[in-house]
């Protein structure tokens, strides 16, 4: 149909977003993101529940969940003479409406913090909201249907329940009941606008010369490399940074470092980017109880905390400092705060009792948890890294128990290194595969706007600058596009596993 093609034209790479059910413990984000239009070709759409499962849209729904987003973001009420008027986002929770996280009321601060917390604590008039939620409908469907005139209200009414059920039971871990499109995110490469994830290294390993960072990893896969000891971005800057990534439909956005919380204003950047499903990584340090009340205010998603083990000597010994009960303290403070958590522990043979570690998380209260490999850059090529890698079956091994453990005691469980464990034996322990995401599903900015294929790829040239290059050139760029191609073919492997001299002769 000439009006579905113009539309799917008109919005190709055009990412959309709505929060439902803010404050609460069933929250839904939803960031829906048309692909890039190719003549003659029909890719689906992609929505992106909570940041964590993908699901493939095809035209039809991606066009009627778009506008249903779109009216909701545009006009939350109905007053008195008939005609749409916008609210702040207070009143839109006061009124039982969606807070969409619209760029304009996100980078204000206070009210779409605000209006969250205050979904907690107003009673919410059914009566009006269910009215105004029908107005809301009708003018959406009524924009669907100019793209699809034979289409009725009931039917997209139907089509909507359908699709939102389809949502739910993903976010809940239910099996939906409904046939669903099987696509490899290989396969949907030629189609994405952007990655779905950007890393923002907002903290350098050097500052002034100095070492820039609380603690002196053995494992750090920044050290030493010259892209993580660059010249830091003011506030400023990487505010404009992340204005740049959300007008290329990029819908993730995880800061780290170096050490992130070196920065003081880290969460006013956090706030800044409440459009986006936003993570922190951190070694927790800095997580005092003040620190993570500013990062809830700011609506950060997901910290990940980097913890080495339960034992105290073996946790200071591979982060190079006496840390481990500022790092526990952090943990306490970060769960005591209401932020979602997950604790990461790279594995070396050092610390490879992890059965332990996990013992000591759970009883701190930690559900979800990753484990991984080395990542053979940075400090990781020192002989001293190099001395404690682990095989592949002592990974294996560690692995089952982990697992054992993990499933008794409804706890989530990771392993993110790619190539590192067979596949087959991950899929055996129910869990999933990782794979290679370079300039695919993930890129990473360096700290003074260079754009890297990941945030561990810090030793070659960059593939440009945020702030200085368009960002179509970058991500269409002959170099770009072949590590894109290196990582679809070969997702199952990390490139920088497979070479020694940091170049990239197997890309």
């Amino acid at each position: 149909m000439l009006a579905e093609e113009l539309y799917m034209k008109r919005h190709a790479g055009r990412a959309f977003h709505t929060t439902w059910n803010p404050g609460t413990s069933d929250v839904l984000r939803l960031h829906m993101i048309f692909p890039r239009y190719v003549l003659g070709r029909r890719p689906p759409a992609i929505v992106i529940i909570n940041g964590k499962d993908f699901l493939p849209l095809s035209r039809y729904r991606a066009i009627l969940l778009a506008e249903v987003i779109e009216v909701i973001n545009a006009r939350m009420s109905v007053s008195g003479s008939g005609t749409y008027r916008r609210l702040p986002a207070e009143e839109k929770v006061k009124e039982g409406l969606p807070v969409s996280g619209g760029r304009k009321a996100a980078r204000e601060g206070s009210p779409v913090s605000g209006g969250r917390k205050e979904a907690r604590e107003n009673d919410r008039d059914s009566v009006t909201s269910s009215n105004r939620l029908a107005e809301v409908l009708q003018e959406a469907f009524g924009n669907v249907q100019k793209c699809y005139t034979g289409a009725s209200v009931v039917q997209l009414a139907h089509e909507l329940e359908t699709l939102m059920g389809v949502i739910e039971d993903i976010n809940s871990g239910r099996e939906p009941d409904a046939e669903l499109r099987d696509m490899a995110l290989w396969d949907y490469a030629p189609y994405m606008p952007a990655p779905h994830r950007m890393d923002l290294m907002v903290s350098a390993m050097t500052k002034d010369g100095r070492w820039h960072c609380n603690q002196r990893c053995l494992h750090c896969y920044a050290a030493g490399q010259e892209m993580g000891q660059v010249r830091e971005l003011s506030t400023g800057e990487w505010k404009q940074i992340i204005d740049r990534c959300y007008q290329a439909g990029i819908s993730q956005l995880t800061f780290t470092g170096g050490e992130p919380t070196m920065r003081e204003d880290l969460p006013e950047l956090i706030a800044y980017a409440r459009w986006f499903i936003t993570r922190l990584n951190t070694n927790g340090v800095r997580l005092t109880e003040d620190f993570c009340q500013k990062l809830a205010w700011a609506e950060l998603d997901n910290v990940q905390i980097t913890f080495y083990s339960a034992d105290r000597h073996v946790h200071n010994q591979l982060v190079g400092a006496d840390r481990f009960d500022e790092t526990v303290a952090g943990i306490r403070n970060a769960l005591a705060a209401g932020l979602g958590i997950s604790v990461n522990t790279p594995l070396c043979s050092v610390n490879a009792d992890y059965l332990e570690t996990l013992r000591f998380l759970y009883g701190l209260g930690v559900r979800f948890v990753t484990v991984s490999g080395l990542i053979v850059t940075g400090n990781a090529r020192s002989i001293g890294s190099r001395a404690s890698t682990l095989t592949e079956k002592m990974l294996t091994q560690i692995l089952k128990e982990a697992c054992d453990f993990a499933y008794a005691h409804d706890m989530e469980l990771n392993f993110t290194s790619p190539g590192l464990v067979d596949s087959g034996t991950l899929r055996d322990l129910a869990l999933d595969v990782p794979g290679c995401g370079a300039a695919l599903s993930n890129m990473a900015i360096a700290p003074n706007g260079d754009l890297v294929p990941c945030q561990s790829w810090l030793s070659d040239r960059p593939l440009g600058n945020m702030l200085q290059d368009p960002w179509k050139k970058i991500w269409n760029a002959p170099r770009t596009r072949q590590i894109r191609r290196h990582s679809a073919k070969n997702s199952l492997f990390c490139p920088l596993s497979q070479r020694d001299g940091g170049g990239e002769e197997n890309c």
